[in-house]
């Protein structure tokens, strides 16, 4: 399933611009510096699963 940065969502504008502005800028990147023969790559992992965070306690 595509995520904010490929899909619009609601409540999550700036995850998506900023995943966005990304994925501009490296393919703008890439277009200035193809002709030097510089390839240009960008990683814009999604979300992870992971537990709930434990409770902290005063004595923690």
């Amino acid at each position: 399933m595509a995520g904010p940065g490929l899909t619009a969502y609601a409540g999550v504008g700036a995850y998506a611009a900023g995943k966005w502005g990304l994925r501009g800028l490296a393919k703008v990147a890439a277009l200035e510096l193809a002709p030097d023969l510089v390839r240009v790559c960008s990683a814009r992992p999604g979300g992870i699963l992971a537990g709930a965070p434990a409770v902290l306690t005063p004595d923690d």
